[in-house]
């Protein structure tokens, strides 16, 4: 299927007006490691939603979405967009957009400053407890779960001194659903 260019992006995921417009990245661990962390966050909330994947692969990348989004009503679904890179990761879209009904959009090649929101969390969450050659095959849900946890219940200027947590929790409370069902 071909991809969508980040350009045909609707207005309220560019804007932030718009609930669950999400951006996804993985970190990687170690040269020797094939594990590595997705981190997939929503462009209003900032909420961030962190999976290790035991190998960086299409196929556990998509299965971690699934896990996480799957329990959404369609409807809410089908409204919803997904921003990532053209890395071999992320080439199971077209599964993804059938399966889930969510617009996936893709960034111009070495343009991640595209991807804005991901990449600021990867830098001040995700780098900040797991530094640059962390070997992620030894990092634990529970560990990956607490970094989830403190960045998600942590205020924000940006936010009106909010968290990212309270922010979806509001946006979600219109379709009587709260973060839960996202595994928060």
């Amino acid at each position: 299927a071909p991809k969508r260019s980040i350009t045909e992006r609707p207005p309220e995921a560019n804007d932030r007006s718009g609930i669950l417009h999400l951006e996804s990245d993985t970190v990687m661990g170690t040269k020797r490691s094939k594990a590595c962390i997705q981190n997939t966050c929503d462009r209003k909330s900032r909420v961030s939603m962190l999976a290790k994947l035991h190998e960086c692969t299409a196929q556990a990348s998509t299965a971690a979405t699934h896990r996480r989004l799957k329990a959404l009503p369609e409807k809410l679904r089908k409204n919803m967009t997904m921003t990532e890179d053209n890395g071999p990761e992320n080439s199971n879209f077209a599964e993804e957009e059938r399966i889930l009904k969510i617009k996936h959009f893709s960034c111009h090649p070495y343009s991640a400053w595209e991807r804005g929101t991901v990449e600021k969390l990867n830098r001040s969450v995700v780098r900040k407890l797991f530094p640059k050659g962390t070997d992620f095959t030894h990092v634990t849900f529970q560990q990956i779960k607490e970094a989830e946890t403190l960045h998600n219940n942590r205020p924000m200027k940006c936010l009106g001194f909010r968290t990212p947590f309270e922010v979806l929790a509001n946006d979600l409370a219109e379709f009587g659903l709260t973060p839960s069902v996202l595994g928060l």
